[in-house]
């Protein structure tokens, strides 16, 4: 726990991160690296169960393009 606050902390003061109130959360695991320093694994596959996959398509790029010069695509 002492070490997923530092780098928290350390993540903050530089700007990366920035404090969440959000319902979702993702559990945070931290393993060894090489040199011996530990690194976070976040684990997503809780978050990704619950994710609606593919519920709104994505604009081909063509018809955002026309339709931000104020024409009419159709």
């Amino acid at each position: 726990m002492k070490e997923l606050n530092e780098q928290l902390q350390e993540l903050l003061d530089k700007g990366f991160i920035r404090p969440s109130f959000s319902p979702w959360g993702a559990p945070v695991l931290f393993v060894k690296d090489k040199d011996g320093s530990m690194r976070p694994c976040i684990g997503y596959r809780g978050l990704n169960k619950l994710t609606v996959k593919n519920k709104y398509h994505l604009p081909r790029i063509r018809i955002c393009l026309i339709s931000f010069r104020g024409q009419q695509f159709f």
